[in-house]
């Protein structure tokens, strides 16, 4: 699956932890061609860790530590230095190269979990759109920097391809977000429909159930579903961000980590009998506006 080289055991451990974790992010790789494997699992590696962080700590100031740690890394990275850390130290190779814009972009990604360490609601959906460049954005950016993939405008495609991945992705998503108490979806989006991010709290609702109230309670799930399906989607337009990525990258970027994450996903939830609006419709636009010519 690789070039043989150095850290090839390191390598074959990450590709083990994307089967069996993020089969997205296994997938993709597959999906690359030979030559940029190396550099694109170190990326998917590094993405997992930090990822890993949000989903595992309930603590918000030990999963702060942790996020700082691996800010901590990336400026020794950026220094030269050695970290003794196998994702850390596989992607040093690179920064030797572009240090500074690789810095940038991780500690970028890094950043962009804060607000699920925190489960702070998000206020806007500027916010949000900030978060979704910071992380699917800066992940795209990075992989160019990692791979010698750069062209012009990037900067500005890469967040509108993050911006719609990211969207999509959240939608997927959204059902597992809620059950660890984060809200993604902006209070400025939802207070125009007289809905608040405690009305969708898993726990309110179940309690809302179990108290008898199941028909407040399902109202309320259905005007999400409606909300989630109408207004993110059509409101929020994935597929005009779409439309500024121009053809000939779409198929870079697909290669990498867009068309496979979603489809492992709905393969998944179709799998556990999960399959709902949520999951299909965000994968159906994304797939059509993304091959759109």
């Amino acid at each position: 699956m690789f070039p043989q080289g150095e850290n090839q055991d390191e390598l074959e451990a990450i590709i083990l932890r994307l089967k069996h974790h993020d089969y997205a992010g296994y997938l993709s790789v597959r999906f690359s061609p030979l030559e940029q494997r190396v550099a694109l699992s170190w990326l998917f590696g590094f993405f997992m860790d930090v990822e890993q962080i949000s989903i595992k700590v309930n603590e918000p100031l030990l999963g702060e530590i942790r996020l700082q740690w691996w800010r901590d890394q990336l400026l020794k990275l950026q220094r030269g230095e050695s970290v003794g850390h196998p994702v850390a130290d596989g992607l040093a190779p690179y920064f030797k190269k572009s240090g500074d814009e690789l810095f940038k972009e991780l500690i970028g990604l890094v950043d962009s979990f804060g607000f699920e360490i925190q489960k702070e609601p998000v206020k806007t959906k500027s916010e949000l759109h900030t978060i979704l460049d910071q992380r699917y954005g800066s992940f795209l950016r990075a992989g160019l920097i990692l791979t010698d993939g750069q062209f012009d405008n990037q900067d500005f495609i890469c967040s509108e391809a993050g911006k719609a991945f990211g969207l999509a992705t959240m939608l997927a998503e959204l059902n597992g977000l809620l059950h660890r108490d984060i809200m993604p979806l902006p209070q400025d989006i939802m207070s125009q429909h007289d809905l608040f991010h405690e009305d969708f709290l898993i726990e309110k609702v179940s309690s809302e159930l179990n108290k008898g109230a199941g028909a407040k309670a399902l109202s309320k799930t259905k005007v999400m579903d409606d909300l989630v399906d109408g207004l993110m989607i059509g409101s929020w337009d994935i597929k005009a961000h779409m439309k500024k990525v121009p053809s000939k990258h779409r198929a870079l970027f697909a290669r990498w980590l867009l068309v496979p994450s979603l489809s492992a996903s709905a393969l998944r939830e179709r799998q556990r009998g999960e399959a709902g609006i949520t999951t299909l419709n965000p994968l159906k636009i994304f797939l059509t506006m993304y091959f759109k010519r």
